[in-house]
């Protein structure tokens, strides 16, 4: 009997000059700008941001397909998918997976934020 695992860890060190408080969301700080065929992400934060799902619903953000893209901090990768009101699902500090609606106004599209 032969048993072989293949796992991948990501380990991240953060300076001490962008340290975040403790459930701090800085990830609703992503930008989403409409472009031809999809959209372009932009991460205007100095923190990396692993983008697990993209679609036109929680639902389908949290479980349709999706090439996962990791963001470097400042800057911006263009996906091909096209929704009205795009909800956008990442991977945060601890292993958890919100989901982040956002609301366009023009071609760009900036996260709701919560009451």
């Amino acid at each position: 009997l032969q048993i072989a695992l293949q796992t991948k860890i990501k380990l991240f060190y953060r300076p001490a000059a962008i340290k975040t408080r403790p459930n701090e969301v800085w990830q609703d700080q992503l930008i989403l700008n409409k472009v031809s065929g999809g959209y372009r992400i932009e991460n205007p934060t100095p923190y990396y941001v692993t983008v697990i799902g993209l679609g036109g619903s929680e639902k389908q953000a949290e479980e349709g397909e999706f090439e996962t893209v990791m963001l470097s901090p400042r800057s911006e990768q263009t996906v091909n998918r096209n929704y009205n009101t795009p909800y956008l699902s990442y991977i945060n500090d601890y292993g958890g997976r919100p989901v982040l609606s956002f609301i366009c106004n023009g071609s760009r599209c900036s996260v709701k934020k919560e009451k």
